[in-house]
């Protein structure tokens, strides 16, 4: 059995929107406003992830900024000469590390947790620098340091002198991959 509301509000709101739709002539505009990303409209709403330096970097070579922001300089170049040169990067998986004293953190673009930046930046910032570019070996070892943005040149140069990439080029090659 269906029950019946009797309630006299109702009944006289929804008499009056009855009454006045008709006539109305507005219709709604819905305007999108969302952001690109989502700290763009409130850091609070992004979903940071723990990235805990030895396990972050096994199998990668980190290349860590330290800057104040991302607006700093050396943080832009470098994460320019990052984006320009991706499959030298993932070829010698190197891994793009931005830990900023105000701001979002990132470990490959991905948000990082403060808590991680910390970490990061209690494990290798050493310098005085307002910014630097520290390249950290698979082995966990500092490989290089610098004021400024490496090169791709310099970067490649470097690692490609290792001991560890020789070794993985060598088996790359003879397994027919390339290096």
């Amino acid at each position: 059995m269906r029950r019946r509301i009797h309630t006299p509000w109702l009944a006289a709101a929804i008499g009056l929107g009855l009454l006045l739709a008709p006539g109305c002539k507005k219709t709604a505009q819905v305007r999108d406003t969302t952001p690109m990303l989502p700290e763009e409209l409130d850091p609070m709403l992004v979903r940071f992830t723990d990235f805990p330096v030895d396990e972050s970097r096994a199998g990668r070579r980190p290349l860590v900024v330290f800057a104040i922001s991302e607006e700093d300089p050396v943080a832009r170049d470098q994460i320019g000469v990052a984006r320009g040169a991706r499959v030298g990067f993932a070829e010698r998986e190197i891994s793009l590390v931005e830990v900023y004293e105000t701001g979002i953190s990132r470990y490959g673009g991905r948000p990082m947790s403060p808590a991680s930046a910390v970490a990061w930046h209690q494990r290798y910032r050493a310098s005085k620098w307002p910014a630097e570019v520290v390249l950290v070996g698979k082995d966990g070892g500092v490989k290089r340091r610098a004021a400024r943005a490496m090169a791709p040149s310099e970067l490649f140069g470097l690692i490609d002198a290792m001991p560890d990439r020789r070794q993985e080029m060598y088996e790359r090659s003879r397994s027919g991959d390339g290096g």
